[in-house]
């Protein structure tokens, strides 16, 4: 069995079929993401992907292959009652969450999404099923999220550069003018 495989049973086990990603907030937290997910997604090429993103990132997902459907996440009360409907009607049964905070906890909590796996801290602990053991001493942060992702932290050549598909207008923007017209 590949490595990569056999290293997360558990993993697997407690992926379903439907996977909600729960995104980091901001752009460079995202890039450090990336390659955690594509080691996952490796491993897991059967699964559907639901990412749930800020705004400000959702456009940096539509990037990246083999993601089924990117959720914007809305902000407010109304918003997030929405924002949890939506991924209700994904049908996503497990969640890895990337950022730490209390509500990115509680959407997919109120979605009833059953296996809801990340770090505890910022209160959230009871909003989670499956509790990631926090990262021992300093690592950089794309090792982190493969902690989050694989539930161990593989060696730093499994780690690659993220895999995005760039649109041909942003490359040419970017060319022109130094920056991609969506981020700028």
């Amino acid at each position: 069995m590949h490595e990569a495989v056999a290293g997360w049973r558990m993993n697997r086990m407690l992926s379903g079929s439907s996977v909600l990603i729960c995104s980091p907030n901001w752009l460079g937290d995202t890039l450090m993401f990336l390659p955690a997910f594509q080691l996952w997604r490796a491993a897991c090429p059967e699964m559907r992907v639901t990412v749930l993103a800020r705004p400000r990132v959702a456009e940096l997902w539509s990037m990246v292959p083999h993601i089924e459907r990117i959720i914007a996440m809305e902000s407010g009360a109304a918003g997030l009652l929405r924002t949890v409907s939506t991924i209700r009607t994904a049908g996503c049964d497990t969640a890895y969450l990337g950022p730490l905070s209390w509500r990115v906890a509680l959407v997919p909590f109120l979605a009833g999404v059953t296996h809801r796996i990340g770090f505890p801290g910022h209160g959230r602990r009871g909003l989670l099923s499956v509790i990631r053991p926090p990262p021992v001493g300093r690592m950089h942060q794309t090792r982190e999220y493969a902690l989050l992702m694989m539930g161990r932290v593989p060696e730093a050549d499994k780690l690659r550069r993220p895999d995005l598909r760039i649109p041909p207008v942003d490359i040419e923007h970017i060319l022109k003018d130094g920056s991609p017209r969506r981020f700028g």
